[in-house]
This record gives structure tokens, sequence and C-alpha cells, in this order.
């Protein structure tokens, strides 16, 4: 049993954010050393999940990432989900990078997962 949750928490700090590293896709910057997100000059106000949501997307823009995944990334091992979590954080999230103006949006690939891309023109 020690072995096994060694392994598991390895697993887990392997998936951390890299304090001081500023991500930058489209007209997102984002530090998670300082807690910030803007899209240009307009801060982003996020909550503690819309902000983890936003780092998972940024690490990986334009790669498909399932809901599994998203819950893994977001919510911890004892959170009970509803049906719908998921879909109503990145709902919001959605809406606050659209009303900040950004070219940046959360694709839903149907039955498939999540991408975050620019709009096309």
């Amino acid at each position: 049993m020690g072995v096994l949750i060694s392994r598991l928490r390895a697993i887990m700090r392997r998936g951390q954010p890299r304090h001081g590293t500023i991500l930058q896709y489209g007209d997102v910057v984002f530090d998670p050393s300082q807690y910030s997100a803007s899209v240009g000059d307009i801060q982003l106000s996020l909550s503690r999940r819309e902000f983890a949501a936003l780092h998972l997307f940024l690490r990986r823009p334009n790669h498909v990432l399932s809901k599994t995944e998203v819950e893994e990334a977001i919510y911890g091992f004892g959170d009970e989900l509803s049906s719908n979590a998921i879909e109503v954080l990145l709902h919001r999230l959605r809406k606050k990078l659209q009303g900040a103006g950004s070219i940046l949006y959360i694709h839903n690939m149907r039955g498939i997962g999540y991408m975050l891309m620019e709009k096309p023109l």
C-alpha cells in the first residue's frame, strides 16, 4: 500500500503547474505564479477551477483533451461531480474569454473531447 501511495504522489507531482512559466497563446497571457490571466489589457477574473482548466488547455493548445482528462486535472479524487460539471465550467470559461474579446475559444468535439484553438477568420 505504501508503494502505491508513493507512486500516486509522484504521478500527481508531474501534473503540477510550473511556477514562473508564463504561457501565451493567441491573445491570452497566463502567469500561474501570479494567479493571473489576461486578454490584451483585460484581466480575467477566474475561479480556481476555471484557472486550472485554462492552464490545462494552454499547456496543450490545438490538442484534443477528453472529458476524463479535464476532470482528472481539475477535480480531486474525493470531489463528487454532477453529470454536467465540466460543461458548466467550460461554458463559464468560454463566456469570460469571449467577454474579454479573445480570439481563442474552447471547441467541443462531441463524443471526443475539447480543444482550445483560435477562432477561424
